[in-house]
């Protein structure tokens, strides 16, 4: 039997401050928003397995999770020279977010003799939520969700696996997307979360073979995803800033997505081995948006999303070695339009000292291009606009670890249901 009970805390900052030119380039005023943010989760888990007989073993558990969620938002506004005041015209607020979970799940595997294996289980989950804004109160409702899923596995020869599986997942929406607090550090697009958010549900399918060719892995896999409640962003003209768009996010209604996935690693060398990784993915959304008088007609969007990654890795000798990595990713479409793909690199060296109980490494990200640019177009009935976003991350890093002891995690307790993980 084991048991599982971390204690999670974190406080994030997360304002800004903006200058207000006008158009020829003069400084009109000033903005800030204040916004502090707390997340509090205490998480109680407990698994026990049981063979049945030699070829049988019964598994279940029970896991509770338990979340508190603060957000504290002002927004300030000065004129050149003076001091800030509050912004009469933007909300200032808070909103306490209390989301209790509790789980519960049985798993049942069967080995044959002809080296299938097959695996049942099923989870209930019940979550119950508490929020209010200081001003009103926040009427969530509280779900209860059974979670299926379906295993079989066959082994086709000394090292290949043909598999094939079913399973329901729960996507809870995170902070950023529950926060209300308007974010207009670019006062053309504003941003703001939904309190009222449900969790999406989303039902795979996947059908995977891999196998071992001498010194090469490969791996293969089709699937089909199906969201339900799909969380995603929706935009509209702002009512009282001219020119302006908000955004912010709506359980739209259904997103399909049909795809593939090929891995392989090549161990060239036994000190050298290259990873790659290549995906291919249709999707089709479709949900309720606002039209010219506001009120909601059903819309929807297709196309294709590529991308890949290239890891290397190279073992020089005396406890140095080297890493580089390069990954893309395509055009995404959403419901409103679509945004384009990103490059990104890394090149890094390290050192091992003291029996491996020591690790010195250094490590550049994005150092030959000026940032990432993003460039996301939105079309609606309302309006259409191109955004750009330029993201400058270009970083370099020095990190150092050094091993005290022998402390392991088994990876198993920070499932739920044996391999489904509580995702936010």
């Amino acid at each position: 039997m084991d048991y599982f009970y971390p204690i999670f805390s974190n406080n994030l900052t997360n304002n800004f401050d903006a200058n207000i030119l006008n158009q020829g380039g003069d400084l009109t005023g000033r903005q800030r928003n204040i916004n502090l943010n707390t997340n509090k989760e205490f998480t109680l888990q407990t698994d026990y397995t049981t063979p049945i007989n030699e070829h049988q073993s019964l598994e279940f558990g029970a896991k509770g999770i338990f979340r508190q969620v603060n957000s504290n938002y002002q927004y300030l506004l000065s004129a050149p020279g003076s001091d800030y005041v509050i912004d009469p015209k933007r909300p200032t607020g808070f909103l306490d977010y209390a989301q209790n979970i509790g789980a519960g799940y049985l798993s049942y595997t069967l080995q044959t003799s002809n080296n299938y294996t097959f695996k049942v289980g099923s989870r209930y989950e019940y979550t119950h939520i508490k929020a209010n804004t200081g001003e009103s109160k926040i009427d969530i409702p509280a779900y209860g969700f059974l979670v299926p899923s379906v295993n079989i596995s066959k082994k086709t020869g000394e090292s290949s696996t043909l598999k094939l599986s079913y399973n329901r997942r729960i996507q809870r929406p995170g902070l950023q997307q529950l926060n209300p607090n308007f974010n207009a550090a670019n006062p053309q697009n504003i941003t703001k979360g939904n309190p009222n958010l449900k969790p999406e549900i989303t039902d795979k399918v996947e059908l995977g073979y891999s196998t071992y060719i001498k010194k090469t892995y490969l791996s293969l896999t089709l699937f089909s995803r199906l969201n339900r409640d799909d969380i995603q962003q929706m935009s509209q003209r702002s009512d009282t800033v001219a020119g302006a768009v908000i955004t912010t996010f709506q359980n739209i209604g259904k997103e399909d997505n049909y795809g593939t996935n090929l891995y392989a690693t090549i161990n060239i060398t036994p000190k050298w081995s290259v990873s790659a990784n290549f995906d291919a993915m249709y999707r089709y959304i479709e949900g309720l948006a606002p039209d010219l008088e506001g009120k909601s007609i059903t819309v929807s969007n297709t196309g294709w999303s590529f991308g890949g990654r290239l890891d290397s890795q190279a073992q020089l000798g005396n406890g140095w070695a080297v890493q580089g990595n390069f990954g893309t990713r395509g055009k995404r479409v959403q419901l409103q339009g679509s945004q384009t793909g990103f490059i990104m690199y890394s090149l890094g060296f390290r050192k091992e000292f003291n029996q491996k109980k020591g690790t010195l490494g250094l490590a550049a990200e994005n150092f030959l291009t000026n940032g990432m640019s993003f460039n996301s177009e939105l079309n609606s009935v309302q309006f259409k606009q191109i955004y750009n976003q330029q993201i400058y991350n270009s970083t370099i890093k020095l990190t150092f670890s050094y091993k005290i002891g022998k402390m392991s995690v088994s990876e198993k307790k920070k499932k739920s249901a044996r391999g489904e993980e509580e995702s936010e």
